[in-house]
């Protein structure tokens, strides 16, 4: 099926406006859904950190290395949860998941420099942070304080791997929905515009060939909407400029008879005439003559055609020829020539 060049880009105008609309909504709905995975993971990490916080108050408080090591090795099972550690009040890290130590870069986190723990004693609140580990990757660390940070502080490491992988996933199922929903109305654009150029292009057909006289060309629009409104108001120009060429040629044929008849008729007249007649223009140019002239003067038909009459006709017939030599005078010479 061929479109017309007006509703091809139209179709693309419209692919090309639900691409970006596409994009948008994609951008759009990866942010969101990011922040409401990191969100989720931020409330389930500090859920954990406040589970341990309140049900293991004594091997926290009394800093029991080993139970709390076996306490947080039981929260490492849990799908997203990367790392946890135990840092106490003056900032010692007494029990951990890291294999097989503590990378720097939570020492860092934590700082421990002397008399900064006691600026955090009475802490209620929890503390989000993006941590980046060498060679292990990117984590929410969650950390939530232990009676009010007394006790130190409960560090739970999400992996930002799996909220990628969140946002990913739901971005592709995006996308995926939205290039059916794309194909699907393409589809259906192309079938409504093609529905509506077919009409068009051959109302374009019609009209050429109406301008080229071919006024018994035919078009068939059956439709109730503007495009057949408008078939139906051409075939009808049609038909009256045919009827009207029709009458303008018969008329031009039945002037022309009558003009070649008319002409034969005087061609007839002027031939059987005993008298001479010349035709001439309005500029004197001898434009028709019959035989007798010839026979007057003596001259063929090709040297008076298309001359001056008043070569021909002087201010006497004598001077058309010389009184003494009886050859022809200036005037008959010049029609000779």
């Amino acid at each position: 099926m061929k479109l017309s060049k007006l509703f091809k880009k139209t179709l693309l105008l419209f692919v090309g406006l639900f691409g970006v609309l596409a994009l948008a909504i994609s951008v759009f709905a990866a942010a969101m859904v990011y922040e409401s995975v990191l969100q989720e993971h931020r409330s389930r990490a500090l859920a954990i950190a406040r589970t341990i916080s309140s049900s293991g108050l004594d091997p926290l408080i009394n800093q029991d290395a080993a139970s709390i090591q076996s306490f947080i090795d039981q929260i490492i099972e849990i799908e997203g949860v990367s790392y946890v550690f135990y840092e106490s009040a003056d900032r010692e890290i007494i029990a951990h998941t890291f294999v097989p130590r503590v990378p720097a870069t939570v020492i860092e986190l934590l700082g421990a420099t002397p008399g900064i723990a006691a600026d955090r004693a009475g802490a209620t609140d929890h503390r989000t942070r993006t941590l980046e580990i060498p060679d292990q990757g990117t984590f929410l660390n969650v950390s939530a304080p232990v009676v009010t940070g007394a006790a130190g502080f409960i560090h739970i490491g999400m992996d930002m791997k799996l909220v990628q992988e969140t946002i990913w996933n739901a971005i592709t199922r995006i996308q995926l929905i939205t290039l059916i929903i794309f194909a699907a109305t393409v589809v259906i654009a192309y079938f409504l515009v093609e529905k509506i150029s077919h009409p068009l292009s051959a109302l374009t057909v019609y009209a050429g060939r109406l301008a080229a006289h071919d006024f018994h060309a035919e078009v068939t629009i059956d439709t109730d909407d503007e495009i057949g409104l408008l078939a139906r108001n051409m075939k009808a120009m049609g038909k009256e400029m045919s009827t009207l060429v029709s009458g303008l040629e018969q008329s031009v044929n039945s002037a022309t008879c009558e003009l070649q008849n008319t002409l034969r008729s005087m061609t007839v007249i002027l031939d059987n005439m005993a008298e001479g007649l010349v035709v001439t223009d309005r500029a004197g140019t001898i434009v028709r003559h019959n035989s007798v002239v010839t026979r007057i003067f003596g001259l063929s038909t090709e040297s008076i055609l298309g001359k001056d009459i008043r070569l021909l006709l002087g201010k006497s017939l004598d001077m058309l020829y010389d009184e003494e030599t009886g050859s022809p005078g200036s005037s008959a010479a010049a029609l000779n020539r």
